[in-house]
């Protein structure tokens, strides 16, 4: 155990010391120090809330960002079954090496764990030392607790995949058992969400109840996303009908010369097998539901926090879409993650053939989703009409210019370029300050702005947005002459 422990941990640094390069990977975690630096300086310079709402938000960032990674660990799996079947991959080294499946597949999740919380927890407990009054125990329980989150997201990411495993109706009954048990227990007991939490529990039982239910959490989780890793005859029926259904719904049978499609057949058939495989990869589109469901309940609790302390009301529509359009770039990877330009060589495809069905599917993905979350805030937390219409006219044109920014980037290698962090500073950077001022708008606007100004100034955006998009494919087209 303890030697594979140590060869896991060696491969791991080698792979990507190897892949990005030792500097930029070093750089990585210099990037999170500052990011993370420049986010509590801003906190606690405008005095947005007190130090327990300002570590609530740490821990609900990591919880999110450990979502995300665990998400990619079903990905990784899907690839390696579809590549290599039952050849001689880690998860099928048990079947020639003197260690049981479970024991590896848990010394493989401590060291993924540990590796990352190196990599994002250290550098934000580093952060939040230098920025916040904390003793050294103070410190310490954050650590903990910092890295207990991050797990149970992990695990909680696990459990969320898992459901794709299983037939549609077990999935949708156990989102609505656990979507339910979580209303339940925060809406019928005293509970907040910083009493569940290590570091900000107000005693030394609450911490250790915290620390408790955490370890339960993440073990009832990963041992029911274990259970169901290996995929039941139903669930390979159930891929299949997913596809169907996909083609069916972008490739309705009609007479070829009476076509209506907005896309051209040959790149349908991208689209098509596009979104086959985020439907088909591990949990389907259970992970990314549950991913942008938690990031905007998360978005509407701090947005909450900030109209509390003062008195200002942002406009929940506007503020909580743009937040989750910055959030893009995950479900840009989801649809470039399993192909690269290589794989279309023997097709009679060329690379503006292949974009256009990415850029399609990114917007039956991302457009869709970010149109769902304008509505669903708009329903929860109300608004201005004029408020929802500018944002819903924004919405085509933020995903637009998203889309074209990030390929002009990154292209079709999403993964290798998040860490490539002088690139990826350079983008994070960009985004930043043309979704700026949707922020200040969506934050403070209605001290300053009616809400037929508020649409206005929507529409002058996505005016911006859409040239943006138009120079950056101008320039791509250019680039390729």
């Amino acid at each position: 155990m303890q030697g594979l422990f140590k060869y896991l941990v060696k491969e791991e640094f080698r792979f990507h010391t190897e892949l990005f390069g030792l500097a930029r990977f070093v750089g990585f975690p210099l990037f999170i120090i500052l990011l993370i630096s420049a986010g509590l300086f801003g906190a606690v310079e405008l005095d947005l809330g007190t130090v327990d709402d300002v570590l609530l938000s740490v821990h609900g960032l990591f919880f999110i960002l450990a979502l995300q990674i665990g998400s990619v660990a079903f990905m990784a799996s899907d690839a390696a079954n579809d590549l290599l079947g039952d050849r001689s991959t880690l998860l099928y080294s048990h079947t020639y090496l003197p260690i049981t499946q479970e024991r590896l597949i848990l010394v493989f999740a401590i060291k993924d764990v540990l590796f990352y919380l190196g990599l994002f927890v250290a550098p934000a407990i580093i952060s939040m030392a230098i920025f916040l009054p904390l003793t050294i125990v103070d410190i310490l329980l954050l650590t903990v607790s910092l890295g207990t989150a991050f797990a149970v997201g992990i695990s909680t990411a696990l459990f969320i995949s898992s459901l794709g495993l299983k037939s549609r109706s077990q999935s949708v009954i156990m989102t609505i058992l656990v979507i339910s048990s979580l209303a339940i227990l925060f809406s019928q007991t005293p509970l907040e969400l910083t009493d569940v939490l290590i570091s900000t529990a107000p005693s030394l039982v609450g911490k250790a109840t915290a620390g408790i239910g955490s370890l339960l959490i993440m073990a009832i989780f990963s041992a029911y996303a274990a259970r169901n890793l290996e995929l039941s005859q139903e669930s390979s029926e159930q891929k299949v009908r997913y596809a169907g259904f996909i083609k069916r719904l972008l490739n309705p049978k009609r007479d070829p010369d009476k076509s209506t499609s907005n896309i051209q057949p040959k790149t349908s058939a991208v689209v098509t097998r596009t979104f086959s495989d985020v439907l088909r990869s591990g949990g389907g589109l259970f992970k990314i539901g549950f991913t942008i469901a938690i990031l905007v309940g998360m978005t509407a609790y701090l947005l909450n926090i900030l109209n509390q302390t003062t008195q200002i009301a942002p406009q929940y529509v506007l503020t909580t879409t743009s937040i989750i359009a910055l959030a893009s770039y995950a479900n840009y990877v989801w649809i470039f993650q399993d192909d690269s330009l290589d794989d279309y060589n023997y097709l009679p495809l060329n690379r503006n053939d292949i974009k256009s069905a990415k850029r399609y599917s990114f917007h039956l993905l991302n457009t869709t989703l970010l149109v769902v979350v304008a509505l669903t805030s708009f329903a929860l937390f109300g608004g201005e009409e004029f408020v929802l219409l500018g944002t819903l006219f924004l919405i085509p044109a933020m995903s637009e210019f998203y889309f074209e920014y990030t390929f002009t980037l990154a292209s079709f290698d999403p993964m290798d370029f998040l860490f490539d962090t002088l690139r990826f500073n350079v983008f994070s950077v960009v985004l930043m300050l043309l979704f700026l001022p949707i922020l200040i708008v969506g934050l403070f606007g209605i001290l300053f702005l009616q809400p037929i100004q508020i649409f206005v100034f929507c529409l002058g955006m996505a005016s911006i947005f859409w040239a943006l998009s138009y120079v950056l494919i101008k320039f791509i087209n250019d680039s390729e002459k």
